[in-house]
């Protein structure tokens, strides 16, 4: 009998390719970031190369697997993988794991430049409520549970104890069949690595926890947009 390990492990028919990238907000300076190899080959997925963070330009659009959105805790330690334990958006909240963890959240998204299929997590408390006013938008708009809502960004100042902060606000455009590149990961898992014109509102009431990920903790050794 031949074994697959691959679909023993949950990944099923999921190759190297396909597995995400991870991508990150920084609240501070206002960038995203993706984690990438050093040397930019996307086609070469080589385990021991050394991965960095590169900022990158959010296009005018993405695809969001909001029907595959997932809730749960993380830990971010020096050295070491992120330690996480998710569950279904629309299932209940899975017990937290130690007072360490941090609510968080992780969706997939699909860019159509070469950037391709990404995760996006975060634990930052105003990227948390950006992200739940999007899943209440997507829960009233959408038609099913499997189209997917193609998105744009659209940026808002917070005032908070530690200074102004930026956050990504994502804003339904329309929903869409579900992409092919577009792979549902199991939910129990965490990816391991391998603008529109920035609108800016006045600040709003402070927001006094935690507002930013430093996923360097975690990893310390280490052109026509509109096209859904």
């Amino acid at each position: 009998m031949t074994v697959n390990i691959m679909n023993e492990f949950g990944y099923g028919s999921i190759d190297a390719a396909s597995y995400p990238s991870i991508i990150k907000w920084n609240a501070k300076t206002a960038k995203w970031s993706v984690r990438t190899q050093q040397e930019d080959n996307p086609e070469v997925h080589d385990a021991t190369a050394t991965m960095v963070w590169k900022e990158f330009e959010f296009p005018k659009q993405v695809a969001v697997d909001m029907p595959n959105f997932k809730k749960g805790w993380s830990l971010l330690e020096a050295g070491k993988a992120p330690n996480t334990v998710w569950s279904h958006y629309q299932d209940k909240m899975p017990e937290k794991p130690s007072d360490n963890h941090k609510s968080s959240f992780e969706v997939n998204i699909l860019f159509k430049n070469e950037i391709g299929f990404t995760v996006f997590s975060s634990q930052a408390m105003t990227v948390l409520i950006g992200m739940q006013e999007f899943l209440t938008e997507y829960q009233e708009k959408k038609p099913d549970d499997i189209k997917v809502p193609v998105c744009t960004v659209v940026y808002e100042d917070i005032g908070t104890k530690h200074g102004p902060v930026t956050v990504p606000k994502f804003k339904i455009v329309k929903f869409i069949e579900r992409p092919e590149k577009m792979v549902a990961m199991p939910i129990n898992e965490t990816p391991q690595p391998k603008q529109e014109e920035k609108q800016i509102s006045k600040p709003k009431a402070e927001v006094d926890e935690e507002f930013d990920d430093d996923l360097d903790k975690a990893f310390a050794d280490e052109d026509d947009d509109d096209l859904f």
